[in-house]
């Protein structure tokens, strides 16, 4: 079924392939060059090891380089909204500018807010390290102070309420 020609087999492939494996993963001291499975065993570590450290760095890219703009907040009651009108959609909601809109497309989107520094003279609005998954909810029609209109509660766990407007960074869930 199978022959050794040379260095190589011929036969079916995946017969060839496992027989070609054993025979080289016993053979490697006989000389380099003389088994080429170890060298592709070597260079797919290598290209694995490139493909999860460019994974990596994709994964870092797309952190660093979230959205900014500055949020404001809105009191409840959270109903009554553009996209589910008197629908109660929860305490972590939203609503969204021009910006993010997209012609009401924006409807039932999620996004993880975190703030990142104060947009007036309040002295250190944010909660360190705190985010919060706001849903889209509403439209907030211009002159919109934010990008993102955010409930209060929502609004509150990421800043203190009293500085009213912070810059934040804002990611689709």
């Amino acid at each position: 079924m199978y022959a050794f020609t040379g260095s190589s087999i011929t036969s079916f492939p995946s017969i060839k392939s496992r027989i070609a494996l054993q025979f080289c993963t016993t053979s490697k001291n006989l000389g380099q060059g003389f088994c080429l499975q170890s060298n592709n065993k070597k260079k797919m570590r290598i290209q694995m090891k490139i493909l999860m450290m460019a994974c990596l760095v994709l994964c870092l890219i797309s952190t660093a380089y979230a959205a900014q703009g500055n949020a404001v907040y809105y009191d409840p009651p959270y109903t009554k909204s553009a996209c589910y009108q008197n629908q109660d959609h929860g305490t972590m909601v939203t609503g969204v500018s021009d910006a993010l809109w997209d012609g009401g497309r924006a409807c039932g989107r999620r996004y993880k807010v975190q703030c990142v520094r104060g947009a007036n003279t309040a002295p250190h609005p944010c909660h360190d390290g705190a985010s919060v998954e706001v849903e889209v909810v509403d439209y907030c029609r211009q002159p919109c102070n934010g990008v993102l209109n955010l409930s209060k509660d929502a609004f509150a766990v990421i800043a203190d309420t009293v500085a009213g407007k912070v810059q934040v960074e804002y990611n689709p869930v």
